[in-house]
C-alpha cells in the first residue's frame, strides 16, 4: 500500500541515498542558468491502486491531531482575491484537459474534455527524463515537472491551444526537492503562483508544503511528519493532492486548508481541518481533497474500508463550504475513488472530471456539471492512474 510517504520516498530515494545532508543544494527558486544538467533516468513502473488504500490506525491518528488542531485555530476566510465567478464562466470552459499517465509508463497527452478521445501526445524535448507531474490553472498555460538532479525538480511551461494541439515545453525554472508524483503539484491562475510537496533533503521522515512564486523566487513553507511517530511526535500520515486557489490564496493538501500568505511553520498548526476519517461513519476514510477555483468550497472524497482495503461498495464526493463550515453530498459514486485527487475542476468551477475505478474492471472518467447535477461518462479506456489537469 501507497501513502504520501511511499509515493514521496520511493520518488526522491533514487537521488537521495547518494546525496548527504551537507552536499545538498541550497535552496530556493532556480532559473535555468543555474540549473544542473539534465541526466537520464528510466521511467518506474508504478502499481495501479496502491494509493487508494489508506492504514485506519494511520487514520486515527490524523483525527487525533485534527481535533486539538481544529479547536484551537484561528480559520482562515475564502480566497476571495481572484474574479467572480460569473466573470471567470464567461471565459468558458477548455474544450481540452492534459492527463499524465502513471502507472504504467509516464506518458503526457492532450484529451477532448467533451468526448475523452486522446490527442497529441507531449513530449519532453529530451530523452529519458522521469516525467513527474503536470498542473494548470487557467486550462491553457500549463507546467510540467520533470526530475533532472539529485533533490531538484525542472519546471517545463507549455500551452494548449483550442484547438487542442500544445505548444513545446520550455524549461524556465527548478524548485528544490523532488515532486515525486502528478498529485503533488498545483498552479494558480497568474502561470508562476507552484504549490508542491515533497520530502525534505536528506530528512526522509521530514516533508513539507511549499508555495513558490517562480517570478520573484519566494517561497513559503510549512512542515509535516511522514513515517512512524518519534520523540513524542504524533504520526501524521498526510494523502491526497495538493491544490490551488485561482488566485493562488489558497492551498488544499491532506486534510487541511490554509491561506498561502500564513506564516511558516506546521501544516498541522496553520491549517483548518476540513474533514476527518471517521467523522462520516465508521470504517470511512477521506481522500483528496481539491480547492474550487474561486477559493469558496474545498471538494473531498470519502469511502469505506476494511482491512485497509476499500470495500468498493461506492463512494461519496463531497463538499466544504469554507465561510459557513458546512459539509454536503455532492454525489455517490459507484466503485471507489480513482487516484488521490478528489475531482479536477474546470476553471470556471462549474465542472469537475471524475475518476474512479470499478473492482475488476477499468478506471473511468466522468464529466459533472455542477449547475445542473448531470454527469456525463466519457469513452476514455486509455485512462491508466491518470492525473487530470484541466
Amino acid at each position: 500500500m501507497n501513502t504520501v510517504e511511499d509515493r514521496l520516498r520511493d520518488a526522491y530515494r533514487a537521488a537521495a541515498e547518494t546525496v548527504r545532508p551537507e552536499t545538498v543544494l541550497a535552496e530556493g527558486v532556480r532559473g535555468l542558468r543555474d540549473d544542473d544538467p539534465p541526466r537520464a533516468r528510466r521511467p518506474r513502473r508504478w502499481p495501479a491502486r496502491g494509493r487508494l488504500l489508506i492504514p485506519l490506525a494511520a487514520a486515527a491518528a490524523v483525527a487525533a491531531v485534527a481535533i486539538g488542531a481544529s479547536v484551537l485555530l484561528p480559520r482562515p476566510a475564502p480566497d476571495r482575491s481572484g474574479p467572480p465567478q460569473t466573470a471567470a464562466a464567461g471565459r468558458g470552459t477548455p474544450a481540452f484537459f492534459v492527463a499524465l499517465n502513471w502507472s504504467l509508463h509516464p506518458s503526457m497527452v492532450v484529451v477532448n474534455a467533451t468526448t475523452g478521445t486522446r490527442g497529441a501526445t507531449i513530449r519532453l524535448p529530451f530523452r529519458a527524463t522521469e516525467l513527474t507531474g503536470v498542473a494548470t490553472g487557467d486550462g491553457r498555460t500549463f507546467v510540467a515537472a520533470a526530475r533532472t538532479a539529485a533533490c531538484r525538480t525542472s519546471l517545463y511551461r507549455f500551452r494548449v491551444s483550442a484547438r487542442g494541439r500544445p505548444t513545446t515545453l520550455t524549461r524556465f525554472a527548478s524548485v528544490p526537492g523532488v515532486i515525486g508524483s502528478p498529485w503533488d503539484m498545483a498552479l494558480a491562475r497568474d502561470g508562476r503562483t507552484i504549490a508542491y510537496a515533497t520530502l525534505a533533503c536528506g530528512q526522509p521522515r521530514k516533508a513539507y508544503l511549499a508555495v513558490v512564486n517562480t517570478a520573484t523566487g519566494q517561497m513559503r513553507r510549512w512542515t509535516f511528519g511522514v513515517g512512524t511517530a518519534s520523540a513524542g511526535q504524533p504520526f501524521q500520515d498526510c494523502t491526497g493532492d495538493v491544490s490551488l486557489s485561482a488566485g493562488g490564496h489558497l492551498v488544499a493538501f491532506c486534510d487541511r486548508v490554509l491561506r498561502t500568505n500564513a506564516p511558516p511553520g506546521s501544516l498541522v498548526r496553520r491549517g483548518r481541518v476540513v474533514a476527518r476519517s471517521g467523522e462520516f461513519g465508521p470504517s470511512v476514510v477521506l481522500g483528496g481533497l481539491e480547492v474550487a477555483p474561486d477559493g469558496k468550497t474545498v471538494y473531498f472524497d470519502t469511502f469505506r474500508v476494511r482491512h485497509d482495503k476499500p470495500t468498493w461498495r461506492g463512494w461519496q464526493l463531497r463538499a466544504f463550504d469554507l465561510a459557513t463550515g458546512r459539509t454536503s453530498l455532492v454525489r455517490s459514486l459507484p466503485g471507489t475513488q480513482g487516484t488521490p485527487a478528489a475531482v479536477a475542476p474546470d476553471p470556471t468551477g462549474r465542472f469537475l472530471m471524475i475518476e474512479y475505478a470499478l473492482r475488476d474492471g477499468p478506471t473511468r472518467l466522468a464529466r459533472l456539471d455542477l449547475a445542473t447535477g448531470r454527469l456525463t461518462p466519457l469513452n476514455a479506456r486509455w485512462v491508466v492512474d491518470a492525473a487530470i489537469a484541466w
